[in-house]
């Protein structure tokens, strides 16, 4: 066995390691950006949806 081969191998697992770390960091990242877009939008049609407010001394447009 090379003596330098023990620290290879050390070294090729520490960067495989790293590799899914930030694979599963990217994961994360981006599924809770879909999330948050998804949120924001799900309001902004429920916003849209939703009956204005009947008030009779507010003046409102139809469109």
């Amino acid at each position: 066995m090379d003596k330098y081969e023990a620290v290879r191998d050390q070294i090729r697992q520490a960067r495989i390691e790293r590799s899914v770390y930030l694979a599963d960091l990217l994961s994360d990242i981006v599924v809770d950006g879909w999330k948050a877009i998804r949120s924001v939008t799900d309001r902004a049609i429920g916003h849209a949806r939703a009956k204005p407010a009947t008030r009779t001394n507010v003046f409102t447009f139809d469109v």
